[in-house]
């Protein structure tokens, strides 16, 4: 039987993470183990962590001084034990029947990482099931690359850690010791992902969501971070950089490009919902994303498939028409927000 090593990092969600770790702890599959990392909390997510611990010794807490959620997953990655790893992140929920199906899938062939979709689960009770791929995207030992590479770099799977199950060995320094960079504050889960697809030799495709993703909702803001935009761009060079290993149809090629620029487009049109800045601060951020040659070369790219509202904002971008483009996102954000 395979053992599996949850990673959970903890901070401030005293209001989820009982209904996260209930999904853990009622999971059907017996052999695993839960390593919860309390990256400083102030509230008392840490307490919840420890109570749980106190009952099922299957759960670990690891108390730490703030760092971020990178830092608190590689405190866990140094620590565990297990033969696969699965991440959950502390607000949302894994489906109790996951790690059984899991180790079934494991049983028939020694996968290197299984990638499973997800669903999203709202406040009001929606839920919206999410679908990338189709599960004959399955790549075996030996089989060409390529097809994975387009199937996952032209879509929004590649990034989330916590759609996957992965051999430890990737961790653990067997065949590599990948960490998430903690310089980064955003998609760091991307650049980890693409590491761990280019050293993988075998990823099997199910295309059902285990994983409960919470959403929140269209007037949520983020906090501002001017540093954003220098994480986006770490994150599509690395891509690239896997990217250019394999040869790809033209088709393909459009794909992954049209996927790039609707990364950049969503976050633009974010900038207004951001908190902790002003409205020229914002602008700036945005100036300074048009005025960088990588990013400008792929927002001046055409992509029939963008809708209308990212069509214009595109169009916008490429004349560089600051001031515009950000009148409509803050229009599209108070829209959104009404």
């Amino acid at each position: 039987m395979y053992k599996f090593s949850i990673v959970v990092p903890v901070y401030n969600v005293e209001k989820y993470l009982k209904e996260c770790l209930k999904s853990l702890q009622t999971q059907t599959y017996a052999k695993f183990e839960v390593l919860l990392v309390d990256d400083g909390s102030k509230d008392k997510s840490g307490e919840i962590c420890d109570e749980f611990a106190k009952h099922d010794k299957r759960f670990m807490v690891f108390h730490k001084s703030n760092g971020g959620v990178s830092s608190a997953r590689n405190y866990a990655l140094d620590r565990i034990t297990g033969d696969y790893v699965k991440f959950v992140d502390a607000d949302d929920v894994l489906s109790s029947e996951c790690l059984s199906d899991m180790a079934d899938i494991l049983e028939r062939y020694k996968w290197d990482m299984i990638e499973h979709t997800w669903y999203i689960f709202r406040e009001d009770g929606t839920i919206i099931n999410q679908s990338h791929f189709d599960e004959d995207c399955s790549l075996k030992a030996g089989e060409n690359k390529s097809k994975v590479y387009a199937q996952l770099f032209n879509s929004y799977k590649l990034g989330s850690l916590c759609t996957k199950v992965i051999d430890a060995k990737f961790f653990n320094g067997e065949v590599a010791s990948i960490r998430l960079d903690t310089s980064m504050s955003h998609v760091e889960d991307q650049v980890a992902s693409a590491q761990i697809y280019d050293l993988c030799s075998s990823v099997k495709f199910i295309d059902k969501p285990y994983y409960g993703y919470r959403a929140w909702n269209a007037s949520s803001t983020k906090k501002f971070n001017a540093n954003r935009k220098d994480d986006i761009k770490k994150m599509l060079l690395n891509l690239d950089m896997i990217w250019a290993k394999f040869c790809h149809t033209p088709e393909e090629s459009q794909n992954y490009q049209a996927r790039k620029l609707n990364n950049i487009v969503t976050e633009i049109m974010l900038v207004p919902s951001y908190i902790n800045a002003t409205k020229q601060q914002k602008i700036k951020y945005i100036k300074s994303m048009v005025n960088d040659g990588y990013f400008h070369q792929i927002i001046k790219q055409k992509n029939k498939d963008l809708t209308w509202k990212r069509k214009i904002v595109r169009w916008l971008l490429a004349k560089k028409m600051v001031n515009i483009v950000y009148l409509i996102c803050f229009l599209n954000h108070k829209m959104l927000k009404s």
